[in-house]
């Protein structure tokens, strides 16, 4: 949910948890690319990228997990298992960050296809050859 302040909260383990954009794009990124391989594991990267109690937030840092964003999720997920949570609480929470996240990384992404390029895989055409060439 938006809290008032334009902050997003989510509630976990019965305490409301506020969810801050990390201001570093390149956090974001490795987030999002994430999911390619694990939606689980980057979702609660997600989570613990963008938690913002202090007083509540993970013990383990992205840094720690050597900025690999997988390993992050994973280390935040077996922390908040070990905290209690259930990992189908954790799971919806993480969810929502990763909206979020995905929402914030939307804008850097759109300048990578222009209409012409994606018209040409849609079409799965090659592009036209240069004139004169054999």
């Amino acid at each position: 949910m938006t809290a008032p302040n334009g902050r997003q909260t989510i509630t976990l383990g019965g305490r409301d948890i506020p969810l801050r954009v990390p201001p570093s794009p390149s956090m974001r990124l490795d987030v999002f690319f994430a999911a390619a391989k694990s939606l689980d594991r980057a979702a609660v990267a997600a989570l613990g990228v963008s938690w913002g109690d202090r007083e509540s937030q993970p013990r383990v840092t992205y840094a720690r997990a050597k900025y690999d964003a997988l390993a992050y999720g994973g280390a935040v997920l077996d922390e908040l298992i070990g905290r209690g949570l259930t990992y189908r609480d954790i799971m919806r929470a993480a969810g929502e960050a990763f909206v979020m996240i995905e929402s914030s990384v939307r804008p850097l992404l759109a300048d990578l296809a222009d209409p012409d390029e994606v018209a040409v895989a849609e079409d799965f055409t090659d592009p036209p050859e240069a004139a004169g060439s054999v």
